[in-house]
């Protein structure tokens, strides 16, 4: 937790901090940071990988299959996939996404 808050204090970027729901692999980090170094308005956020909930096995997934999360009107969370008319922009799989849900 302290560590959390003093990156917030420390950075000059938006930072999301990870919980230990989402454990944080290798590299994870310079490819958000090329992003904003790109841009300095850029919001990012790694992308979560999936462990099965009941063997712990890890489960791959290309970046053809990224999912986006959104709420519905009853603020329920769920996993959509990624709009055509968003697809149809990007010139690659790892293009950045025009979405506006964040995650905790």
């Amino acid at each position: 937790m302290m560590s959390g808050l003093l990156i917030w204090q420390y950075s000059t970027a938006a930072v999301n901090q990870s919980g230990s729901h989402a454990p944080l692999s290798v590299g994870w980090l310079e490819p958000l940071l090329d992003r904003i170094a790109a841009n300095q308005s850029n919001v990012v956020a790694p992308v979560i990988d999936v462990i099965d909930d009941t063997t712990m096995q890890y489960k791959f997934g290309s970046a053809k299959a990224t999912n986006v999360g959104g709420f519905d009107w009853n603020l329920q969370f769920n996993w959509h996939g990624i709009p055509q008319r968003e697809m149809s922009r990007r010139k690659s799989d790892v293009d950045p996404l025009r979405w506006v849900t964040s995650f905790m």
